[in-house]
């Protein structure tokens, strides 16, 4: 009896054994699928983290090229303010002529013609040709 109780015993212990070794299989299988996963969330955020840095550089881009074009915008405000000086330093009240429109069209010059060559005639009969 005590031969048959350690025969259920040792059957006891090969049996708990083996759900011990399934139990150590599935915890190792999870292991490897939460390695898998970490290193898939480890990808993904390396992704995150190379698109957050182009959308700063586009961004900086961005406020670069609005600073130039402020830039540029106060420029040509100060050049259109200049234009507009200058333009008005032309301006002539409305009962006054245009001074210069005036003297441009008195002024008439007469046409010259250019004198035409006089025309000679060469006697070819006669030219010493023998010489030739």
């Amino acid at each position: 009896s005590q031969v048959e109780h350690g025969l259920e015993q040792a059957s006891g212990v090969g049996s708990n054994s083996e759900n011990v070794r399934q139990a150590i299989q599935q915890v190792a299988d999870l292991v490897n699928e939460i390695a898998a996963a970490t290193s898939e969330q480890s990808k993904g955020i390396e992704q995150v983290h190379q698109a957050i840095g182009q959308m700063d550089e586009v961004t900086q881009q961005n406020a670069s090229l609005v600073e130039e074009a402020s830039s540029a915008s106060k420029s040509l405000q100060e050049q259109a303010e200049t234009l507009s000086g200058l333009v008005a330093t032309f301006k002539l009240e409305s009962n006054h002529r245009a001074v210069q429109s005036q003297q441009t069209a008195a002024v008439r010059r007469p046409v010259l013609h250019a004198k035409q060559p006089e025309q000679q005639t060469i006697d070819l009969t006669k030219a010493n040709w023998e010489s030739f």
